[in-house]
């Protein structure tokens, strides 16, 4: 070590090749946690059958028309209610078109770290009225509507596009 005047001080990193548990890291412990991995993963879609298909994402949900008014518009809704679902949201997707929503339940609270694009989220209170609408909802923003029991996500400019207004109401239907 170099020799520093009075006062200082130096640290000095060293980048140790030993695995956190002291294990030899040769290929077969490798592919054993790969298995184990794999065996995870088949038990995780061995739950989530019975949901109507698997997101581009990996996440599993509900295929839903949306109900504005009472009448139906050609916005198909993803359904998302399970909380692991509902904490990967949106993320994964690279785009997502003027007729795609995805609905979370439940959710008073919603993020955009990490996000590709903006979008328009709708705060949706338990009796299906519409409480806030924020458009254009940037990259790394974080939105709360305590009242909301449900939140739709939407591309940004689409909540103007059909419509939807504060106090309308929302609902879905599942597409059979």
């Amino acid at each position: 070590m170099a020799d520093f005047p009075a006062g200082t001080g130096a640290v000095e990193f060293h980048h140790l090749r030993v695995h956190p548990r002291n294990e030899p890291t040769d290929q077969s412990i490798v592919e054993r946690r790969l298995r184990g991995a794999c065996a995870l993963q088949r038990m995780h879609q061995a739950t989530i059958s019975d949901c109507d298909e698997i997101h581009p994402a990996g996440v599993a949900v509900r295929r839903a028309r949306l109900n504005h008014r009472g009448e139906s518009i050609p916005v198909v809704v993803d359904v998302v209610e399970r909380a692991i679902e509902r904490m990967r949201g949106l993320l994964g997707r690279a785009c997502f078109d003027m007729s795609e929503a995805l609905w979370l339940e439940p959710c008073n609270a919603i993020h955009t770290f990490g996000m590709r694009f903006p979008i328009d989220v709708v705060f949706i209170d338990a009796s299906g009225r519409v409480l806030t609408i924020h458009p254009d909802v940037g990259r790394a923003r974080m939105l709360v509507c305590w009242r909301a029991r449900a939140a739709l996500e939407m591309r940004a400019h689409a909540a103007q596009a059909w419509r939807i207004a504060v106090g309308d109401s929302l609902a879905w239907e599942a597409v059979s």
